[in-house]
């Protein structure tokens, strides 16, 4: 999780699956009670759905990003099966193209934020990008308030330099926010300062006043993915 000019945090994870969920804590002016946040890979969530449901729920999340959901439209009853009770979500879909709308190949893609219903959210249009998908909800309850962007890039491919040009342009549209979260599975090796994609994305981290706020592996391999 990337934040943002201000406040904040401490992170835990654990898993035994191969992209380990992310949990971080936000802190809250205050005595309030902090948020909770949490991201999630799920590779699927067709034969996932429940866990992801119980896991929301149980460590009680005020909020959660879920990436590579591999839905197509906001009313997969996989999207609808995922959300516990008193959450809702936003999502950013990956529809099918017309070439392939008739087959039952692999859909990759698709991002989502579930968030408890004591947060305002509200859908921030933002362009579409070619080197990753994203979907951007501001959020705000008692004390807390920030624009939150559920960020994937695949890993299919090294990141490009037209994906940091898409990336940068996405941090100068969302510098007007006062406070600044994003979560999300950029596929590039977080944990290893020397590599050069590393220092171009942290490079970019630091223009904007961002920290990266996971510090443990996210993935069962020993690598860290994930932006949180």
């Amino acid at each position: 999780m990337l934040i943002g000019r201000r406040q904040l945090i401490a992170s835990a994870s654990q898993s035994n699956v191969k992209r380990v969920p992310t949990l971080t804590t936000v802190r809250r002016h205050g005595n309030l009670d902090p948020i909770s946040v949490g991201m999630f890979n799920a590779r699927s969530i067709h034969n996932k759905f429940t866990s992801i449901a119980q896991w929301i729920s149980e460590q009680r999340l005020h909020f959660a990003g879920i990436v590579e959901t591999w839905h197509n439209a906001h009313d997969c009853p996989d999207m609808i099966a995922s959300t516990p009770t008193g959450y809702n979500y936003i999502d950013k879909p990956h529809p099918r193209s017309n070439t392939t709308s008739s087959n039952l190949r692999t859909n990759h893609g698709g991002v989502a934020l579930f968030y408890h219903q004591e947060l305002y959210a509200r859908k921030v249009t933002m362009p579409e990008y070619k080197t990753f998908e994203h979907v951007s909800v501001f959020l705000r309850c008692p004390s807390f308030s920030a624009l939150t962007v559920v960020l994937y890039r695949p890993g299919s491919d090294a990141a490009s330099d037209a994906f940091f040009d898409d990336f940068s342009d996405l941090l100068e549209r969302t510098s007007t926010y006062a406070n600044l979260l994003i979560i999300g599975d950029i596929n590039l090796h977080l944990d290893v300062a020397t590599d050069a994609l590393t220092s171009k994305f942290n490079y970019l981290l630091s223009v904007h006043s961002l920290i990266q706020h996971v510090s443990a592996p996210t993935h069962q391999l020993g690598h860290l993915l994930d932006a949180t």
